[in-house]
C-alpha cells in the first residue's frame, strides 16, 4: 500500500509550530475542549498543541486530538495553516474512529456538538474561521451533488 505524503515544516525562528484537528463524529457534530488556562481562564477551543520533536504535522495532530479531547481519529484532508505574532497553527479534517478517556489534564470537559453551535462557544477567531472553511466546503459540496 502507498504511503500517504507527509507535510514537512520549515522553522521559523522565534515562532512555535502547533496542529491539531476540525474532529466529526458520524452526526457531524465537531470535537471541542474545555481548557483551563494558567491564568484559570476557562475556553472552548478545537484539539491542537505543539509538535514535538521529529514529528509530522499529521502525527502532532493526530496526537494531541487523542490527547486532548480522548479521540482516536483518522485525518480526512489538510485544511490550512493560521499565522500568529507567535506561532503557526495546522489544521486537519478529521473523522472519529474511537473515543476514549481524553488525558490532558486542563481540559476540564470534551464535547461533540453541531458545528453552528461551535461556532457560538469557540473564543478563537482562527479557530472560528477554520469552521467556517469547513462548513462552506461543505455546503459547497452538498450544492455539487444535488446537481449530480
Amino acid at each position: 500500500m502507498p504511503s500517504r505524503p507527509q507535510l514537512s515544516i520549515i522553522v521559523s525562528p522565534g515562532k512555535w509550530t502547533s496542529a491539531g484537528g476540525l474532529v466529526f463524529d458520524r452526526s457531524g457534530r465537531v470535537a471541542l475542549v474545555r481548557e483551563r488556562k494558567r491564568s484559570g481562564e476557562r475556553r472552548w477551543t478545537l484539539p491542537k498543541g505543539r509538535l514535538e520533536a521529529c514529528e509530522t504535522l499529521e502525527e502532532a495532530a493526530l496526537r494531541e486530538v487523542h490527547e486532548e479531547a480522548g479521540v482516536r481519529a483518522r485525518i480526512t484532508a489538510y485544511l490550512g495553516v493560521h499565522e500568529g505574532k507567535r506561532n503557526f497553527v495546522h489544521y486537519f479534517h478529521m473523522e472519529v474512529v474511537r473515543v476514549e478517556e481524553h488525558r490532558d489534564e486542563r481540559v476540564e470537559e470534551v464535547r461533540f456538538v453541531p458545528p453552528k453551535r461551535a461556532t457560538e462557544l469557540l473564543r478563537s477567531a482562527r479557530d472560528r474561521r477554520m469552521l467556517r472553511v469547513v462548513r462552506a466546503s461543505a455546503s459547497h459540496e452538498a450544492v455539487k451533488s444535488s446537481r449530480g
